[in-house]
């Protein structure tokens, strides 16, 4: 099971129970071989995201082409619809899926998203914040399932 983060004040950050049951079927070797049979656009999002991944350090926030998409609320949108693309590669659309885990953890995360599109500024950001780590969780797990670190 994934470790939970902690907050600024040391408080452990619980994850959603969505989350984290797609972070335990991600763990299966049964789910991690379907991910690594799926199509090679799987294989090239997980390595285009990690690539992002270890980029994004060494950008300064001037370099970013576009930062308004990658930030705030329209760039949590944009990494559910990504992720859900990649999810319905990976393991079928949802009446064809055999991880219906990953579709109720993307579910959750995405009515999160619109619920936080109406909270006032600093509950939103809170809010955005959990959404993030759980996206960052989930997104990595799919990328360790494709591509495992030797």
């Amino acid at each position: 099971m994934a470790v939970n983060k902690k907050n600024a004040k040391g408080a452990a950050i619980a994850k959603s129970p969505a989350v984290q049951l797609a972070l335990k079927a991600l763990q299966n070797e049964a789910v991690q071989a379907q991910l690594k049979a799926a199509p090679a656009a799987v294989g090239k999002w997980a390595a285009d995201r990690r690539a992002q991944r270890s980029e994004a350090h060494d950008k300064t926030p001037l370099s970013k082409i576009g930062p308004l998409a990658s930030f705030g609320q329209s760039g949590l949108e944009r990494r559910v619809a990504k992720l859900q693309e990649t999810v319905a590669l990976a393991v079928g659309d949802r009446s064809a899926s055999t991880r219906p885990e990953l579709w109720t953890a993307l579910d959750e995360i995405s009515r999160a998203v619109t619920v936080a599109a109406g909270l006032p500024l600093v509950k939103r950001k809170k809010l955005q914040m959990r959404i993030d780590d759980d996206l960052d969780d989930l997104e990595m797990a799919i990328i360790d399932a494709v591509l495992p670190r030797d």
